[in-house]
């Protein structure tokens, strides 16, 4: 039943995609999105957090980050689900380097989608109003990204478009579900927590600023 889903959305949705645009018109644009999950993104997106928030709400976001990794290692390893030029050779060709990996969920966008929430959270909380400015800036450029990655990544063979929605949705969920998780436990809890958390990021050297990422 899967795998006739699979195939159907192979065949609706990736060939036409891929037939529509060829591979030497649509490479400027594959190397737009590289750049946009380059991990020295998410370094400066750290340093830039850190410096604006207090320790706790930082180390609420560290946290959802790192849940959100784990739980997409995990739901690959367990799913199993094979990219979708493997399962359809005969449908779906792959542009660039293969990958050996899994395709659900896509990690690049739920990390991606993540930082949406994030900011949009942060847009609409942050009292300073130059602080939710650069929120709602820094949010419209992850809308995009995340956009521009996930249309990339199926053009090329990678996911399949449940793998980008079901990314989209597990990342509301993991930014909806760690505050409410961490509110419950205790306050000598939560603050062992943070101190763990953010004693190894850029705060710590940040001197008397007001945060952390």
């Amino acid at each position: 039943m899967m795998n006739a889903l699979r195939e159907r959305e192979a065949q609706i949705v990736l060939r036409p995609i891929q037939k529509c645009i060829s591979y030497e018109k649509a490479s400027g644009i594959v190397r737009l999105s590289k750049v946009c999950t380059r991990k020295s993104a998410y370094v400066i997106l750290t340093i830039i957090l850190a410096l604006v928030l207090p320790r706790a709400r930082y180390a609420e976001i560290v946290i959802s980050f790192l849940v959100s990794r784990k739980l997409n290692d995990y739901l690959k390893e367990t799913i199993k689900q094979p990219r979708p030029y493997v399962s359809f050779p005969h449908l779906v060709k792959y542009f660039g380097k293969r990958k050996l990996s899994y395709s659900f969920p896509s990690q690049s966008v739920q990390t991606l989608s993540l930082a949406v929430w994030i900011f949009r959270q942060l847009s609409l909380q942050e009292e300073n109003f130059f602080i939710s400015l650069i929120a709602f800036c820094c949010m419209g450029y992850f809308i995009a990204a995340t956009f521009l990655v996930a249309s990339v990544r199926m053009y090329r063979g990678l996911h399949y478009p449940h793998d980008i929605f079901s990314s989209i949705l597990l990342a509301r969920s993991i930014i909806f579900l760690i505050p409410l998780l961490l509110n419950k436990l205790s306050v000598p809890q939560r603050d062992t927590i943070t101190v763990l958390v953010t004693c190894f990021s850029p705060h710590s050297s940040a001197g008397g600023t007001k945060g952390t990422n």
